[in-house]
């Protein structure tokens, strides 16, 4: 395998790196974060005396002046863990503190929704990549399933054969941000999931441990790989421009989810601030207040509202 890193961190920075992948993680694209902090080490320090590691953590964040916000967050992040795993060895080991982030107060993205028979047209087109016939079905089930249970990107491909209850149509989600859940599937998934499982015997046995969505080698998928296919569907799907970050988001799927469920709550006239907590809890948020994010409002939800409302104070015939 060719050498990755070259500075006077790189048996540190591959420790780093196969520590997160006898894990279970993927950790695509942290690898190329913690490659370009090599290269940054190598151009800036140069020899073999000890590191000025606030000097080079600051310079390495700014060294492209175009980094938005949210690109500067999760290169600290990736950093800061491997700064941590530093402390193991190095109990004095420096390690930047959270503040170091730009502070944002809006999000820079709203969620852009597709509508039922859009992402129909994603399953639809997964039949026609060209790849493996496993590799075609795990990109179908996976829309399916973040459309249909609102999962996260991450939380699906982390799947394992022992955290689907194939009894109760259930998935088990570890811990995600905090805390694990049950997560119920209806049977139109679960034909979905009996498809891909007849595909996948061909390839792999169905061991506890073994990720769920996988390729044919066992290798689970990486989210970074798994959302930039996502994106080539929507692309060619037109539903996004064939550049830039425009346009729908695989985590709008999960939006999508959302206000399904609350129109499908106002259609059948229940208490929505008595079922508000249940969406919380089913989408593994602490509080409501992680969930308002997913509360737009859209055209079909306020045609609900609106006629909810007319039903309820239409004035009586005479």
């Amino acid at each position: 395998m060719a050498k990755r890193f070259s500075s006077i961190l790189a048996s540190e920075l591959e420790a780093f790196l196969r520590f997160k992948h006898n894990l279970g993680k993927a950790y695509g694209g942290q690898s190329y974060i913690v490659q370009s902090f090599d290269r940054y080490v190598v151009k800036h320090h140069p020899g073999r005396g000890p590191l000025d590691w606030p000097t080079l953590i600051t310079g390495w964040l700014s060294d492209s002046p175009a980094r938005k916000s949210g690109t500067v967050i999760n290169l600290l992040a990736t950093l800061r863990q491997f700064c941590l795993f530093r402390r193991r060895y190095e109990p004095d080991g420096f390690v930047p503190d959270r503040q170091w982030s730009p502070q944002r107060t809006n999000a820079r993205f709203l969620p852009e929704v597709l509508s039922k028979s859009q992402v129909a047209q994603l399953i639809d087109r997964t039949d026609h990549l060209r790849d493996l016939p496993l590799r075609r079905s795990g990109l179908r089930v996976l829309i399916c399933t973040l459309y249909s249970t609102g999962m996260r990107l991450g939380e699906a491909v982390h799947l394992r054969w022992a955290d689907v209850d194939w009894k109760a149509d259930c998935f088990f989600v570890r811990v995600s941000k905090g805390r694990s859940r049950w997560v119920p599937f209806r049977k139109d998934l679960r034909q979905e999931l009996d498809q891909y499982v007849a595909e996948r015997r061909h390839y792999v046995a169905a061991h506890p441990d073994s990720f769920l969505l996988c390729r044919a080698d066992g290798s689970p998928y990486a989210v970074l790989s798994a959302s930039c296919a996502i994106r080539r569907l929507m692309r060619q799907a037109g539903f996004k421009p064939l550049r830039g970050r425009l346009g729908p988001r695989p985590h709008d799927l999960r939006h999508g989810f959302a206000r399904e469920r609350l129109c499908l709550w106002y259609r059948s006239g229940v208490d929505l601030q008595r079922r508000l907590p249940d969406l919380s809890v089913f989408l593994g948020h602490q509080n409501l207040l992680g969930t308002e994010i997913y509360l737009s409002a859209t055209p079909e939800l306020l045609r609900a509202a609106s006629r909810r409302m007319a039903n309820r104070f239409q004035t009586p015939p005479r």
